[in-house]
């Protein structure tokens, strides 16, 4: 049974495919860098006027490609083994995401970065603490209809066991 509105709205969607696209050729600007430096200031979180919502357009996570080509079967990917255990899909803002892949990701190959338009996902997209780490990260409850996918681009792994991501990621 659908529970939100954005899964009855992905549900009514034609099954999305994802294009993995190089990135080789990319020019140093992208519009994606414009898109996020305009987006509006967050709102300070109710009840806690000293914290703010970190709420940003776009939001980032990094899948295996046979992840992604059971997602693309299925209609929506449901994360990897950790998002399942953990019962949400782990995300990033592009402020956090070269800090996340190194925490979590390093010497993994085989990754494609996924831009994520966050308003398809609606309530089931959770602004939350992660441990120790400052500021607030985006967890999704659920699975992420490929619908909102924006971007799959592959994550291409450096001799030092980092990963090369597009110039719009700071």
């Amino acid at each position: 049974m659908l529970r939100h509105a954005a899964d009855a709205a992905a549900a009514r969607e034609p099954r999305a495919a994802l294009r993995v696209v190089d990135t080789a050729a990319w020019p140093a600007r992208r519009r994606v860098s414009k898109v996020l430096a305009s987006a509006p200031a967050p709102a300070a979180k109710p009840g806690n006027p000293g914290k703010a919502l970190a709420m940003e357009p776009l939001i980032h996570t990094m899948a295996r490609a046979a992840d992604l080509r059971l997602a693309e079967a299925a209609g929506a990917y449901s994360g990897s083994a950790d998002d399942r255990r953990d019962g949400f899909l782990h995300f990033s803002t592009a402020a956090q995401l070269r800090a996340s892949a190194a925490k979590h990701r390093t010497n993994e190959a085989g990754l494609v970065l996924l831009t994520v338009a966050t308003a398809p996902l609606g309530p089931a997209l959770r602004w939350e603490p992660a441990g120790q780490r400052p500021g607030l990260f985006p967890h999704l409850y659920g699975p992420l209809p490929l619908s909102a996918v924006r971007r799959a681009v592959p994550l291409p792994l450096g001799p030092d066991g980092t990963h090369a991501f597009p110039p719009d990621i700071p």
